[in-house]
């Protein structure tokens, strides 16, 4: 799931009479879903929310931000600093390897 994120791309609902190319994907088997549960997890974006907190280009955004004297553009979001609805990554950071 966290590979579709750099993707622009609309997921859109068929009824069953409209979708005749129906997959295994959208097909539902009751059983299985009883027993299993599953969510994606985004260990990236918890390394980059802990690397924020020690990078001194994110703090001082992070201080802009709490004042009010930000550029346009800026937002923290959830431990994330976004520039234009994008998440903002430092060239300092270990997610560039």
């Amino acid at each position: 799931m966290s590979k579709l994120f750099g993707y622009d791309l609309t997921v859109e609902y068929r009824a069953g009479k409209l979708n005749t190319v129906a997959d295994a994907l959208s097909r539902r088997d009751e059983e299985a879903a009883v027993l299993a549960l599953s969510g994606p997890l985004f260990t990236d974006f918890d390394t980059l929310c802990a690397e924020l907190q020690d990078d001194v280009a994110a703090r001082n955004l992070r201080h802009q931000l709490a004042i009010g004297t930000a550029p346009d553009g800026w937002q923290l979001v959830d431990g994330l600093l976004l520039y234009k609805g994008r998440v903002w990554v430092p060239e300092t950071s270990r997610l560039w390897l």
